[in-house]
């Protein structure tokens, strides 16, 4: 009987300080949501109840921030996507030796700090001195405000993340295309099926549960992070075109020190992320299955 349990035994004390280090702070801050708290006015707090969800589910500028989110992450994710996906392809048709060579080159983007990041989205994109901007002054003798300009702010910020982040997808479809048996694509290249037919036939069928489960992780990654990127480049304007939820939750708790509130807008974050995370637990056991 001792046997059976021997194992949760051991595995015990790394599950309290599992639950210590991340469950305890989600049920603070759902705790926290409930308390008007201003350290700009008082130390003291007050329960209120869920008046402060039905203040921020009524608040334009709440929504404002998740339709950014949300975009950010939707597109973000879509370019990464494809030019991950596309790279790969490549990738997997030169020699193998010059292979992992190419991918770590590739992979230099995603090893800088969100800070960096954002500072060379400043150096390309900035309007007077940015490196874009220079080279159409010189060529059309004009400028595009893209940092400035409430539709393309946003739109500058999702490119510079995407360059980042694609080797992401890079390295997990390039290492599902080599894994495809070599027996399949040579029987298609007898059968006389071009490159295009491979990958449409054989190769993308192949990784569907690949594509899903990797677009789903970062899915929630771009959802809940995006922050040092928006806070360099545009710190969330003009104006709130580039207001963002991580963003929003830092300048209630950290600048305007309404605690109260950025812990309610941490839940509904945490609830957003949560549904992704309860999609990504039941394609993997789909397709595990």
């Amino acid at each position: 009987m001792m046997r059976r349990y021997t194992g949760l035994l051991l595995s015990l004390p790394a599950m309290i300080l599992l639950s210590l280090l991340f469950l305890y702070p989600i049920f603070f801050n759902f705790h926290m949501s409930l308390y008007k708290l201003n350290l700009y006015v008082s130390p003291e707090r007050y329960f209120v109840g869920f008046d402060n969800y039905i203040r921020v589910v009524s608040d334009p500028v709440f929504w404002n921030a998740f339709k950014n989110t949300a975009v950010f992450t939707v597109f973000s994710v879509l370019i990464e996507f494809v030019l991950g996906f596309f790279l790969a392809l490549l990738l997997s048709r030169i020699r193998e030796r010059w292979i992992n060579v190419l991918t770590a080159v590739c992979l230099i983007p995603m090893f800088l700090s969100e800070v960096t990041e954002g500072l060379i989205g400043q150096f390309m994109f900035a309007t007077r001195i940015g490196l874009f901007n220079v080279l159409i002054q010189r060529l059309f003798n004009m400028q595009i405000p893209f940092l400035s300009d409430k539709t393309l702010a946003l739109w500058s910020i999702i490119l510079v993340d995407a360059w980042k982040m694609f080797p992401y997808f890079l390295v997990i479809f390039l290492a599902a295309i080599i894994s495809i048996p070599r027996e399949l694509v040579e029987a298609m290249s007898l059968d006389g099926a071009t490159q295009w037919q491979q990958v449409r036939y054989l190769i993308i069928p192949y990784m569907i549960p690949v594509f899903c489960i990797a677009v789903l992780i970062r899915a929630i990654d771009a959802f809940t992070k995006v922050f040092g990127v928006v806070w360099m480049m545009t710190g969330g304007g003009p104006g709130l075109a580039t207001d963002v939820i991580p963003l929003r939750i830092f300048n209630l708790a950290l600048r305007a020190f309404t605690w109260g509130i950025a812990a309610t807008w941490g839940v509904f974050a945490f609830l957003v992320s949560l549904v992704l995370v309860g999609v990504y637990i039941y394609v993997s056991r789909r397709w595990s299955s």
